[in-house]
């Protein structure tokens, strides 16, 4: 890959093999990880259709249960019980899946790099290390944070 070039207008061409390069870093340094952050965030994408799905569907047998008794109740529960599944499912329980997963993929991803990276650093020369500005390009790549010159 080139360059980089902070500050400067990128083309789609750079842009699209950058996102090629991580995605190919991700996919092979942490799979199940990556798979398992692409269902939560599919299951997270639908659960506010299946929530107003499931509330219509609660309001409607409120409705038509009202007046009925205890009968009425039977027929509103499986309902209310769909919607506190929502409700859960949506706020409760998938951040307590997707953080773990997230905190793993981006250790196993910096390890890779950062392995990748040492091995390079290894082959350089001595001569590289001298001069200044290509050993602060090394140490700058270092810092995922702080690429900018």
């Amino acid at each position: 890959m080139s360059e980089l070039n902070f500050g400067k207008t990128s083309s789609m061409k750079e842009i699209a093999a950058s996102v090629r390069w991580a995605a190919g870093v991700v996919a092979r340094a942490a799979p199940w990880q990556a798979a398992g952050l692409t269902a939560l965030a599919v299951v997270e994408g639908l659960s506010p259709v299946f929530s107003i799905y499931v509330t219509q569907h609660l309001i409607d047998s409120v409705i038509a249960a009202a007046g009925r008794g205890r009968e009425g109740l039977t027929a509103v529960l499986p309902w209310l019980f769909a919607f506190a599944v929502s409700l859960s499912l949506g706020y409760e329980v998938l951040w307590r899946f997707r953080d773990p997963l997230l905190t793993r993929l981006r250790q196993r991803t910096h390890y890779v790099l950062e392995k990748r990276r040492l091995a390079h650093a290894s082959e350089l020369p001595l001569t590289f290390f001298e001069e200044s500005a290509s050993y602060d390009r090394l140490a700058r790549s270092s810092e995922p944070g702080r690429k900018i010159a």
